[in-house]
């Protein structure tokens, strides 16, 4: 319970309110949150009830930066989310990876592209393990997956 400041802000100590509007204008994201009916001052509800799965990614994401972790684990992050979302999501993710060691868990490849190393899981054990250009390269068990996840789509 709290605004949606008060969560932005939890655990992050001597983090002002322009530390907030300036990490929310970097991702694109402060329009998001504009829209809500009070803003950053909106009420979050019950567990977030009032609010949408890419509104709360937003606010855990925006925390992870504020905190400035050296570690970041990213659980899948875009799942389910509407176009709109995803795109500021991702855009967030990238800002956030700047500088920290990032794990990125993930079933939409889109997600992982362009990160430095990426270990594939086929039945619990690593299946392969290189760069997306390596790996496709291998027209292994991450090529399959790509080309089913873009097959007809411009890459």
């Amino acid at each position: 319970d709290g605004t949606v400041y008060d969560n932005l802000v939890y655990g992050c100590e001597g983090v002002t309110r322009e530390d907030v509007e300036k990490i929310l204008r970097e991702m694109h994201s402060e329009n998001f949150f504009n829209r809500m009916p009070q803003g950053l001052d909106t009420e979050i509800r019950n567990i977030g009830d009032n609010m949408s799965q890419g509104q709360m990614q937003l606010i855990c994401l925006t925390r992870a930066m504020l905190r400035k972790t050296p570690i970041l684990i990213l659980d899948e992050a875009t799942a389910s989310m509407d176009p709109e979302t995803e795109t500021l999501i991702k855009h967030g993710t990238s800002l956030a990876m700047e500088g920290r060691t990032c794990i990125i868990i993930a079933h939409r490849l889109s997600s992982v592209r362009d990160v430095d190393h990426i270990a594939v899981l086929s039945n619990g054990v690593i299946a392969e393990y290189g760069s997306h250009e390596s790996l496709m390269e291998k027209e292994g068990v991450y090529y399959t997956l790509f080309e089913t996840q873009f097959s007809g789509e411009e890459i």
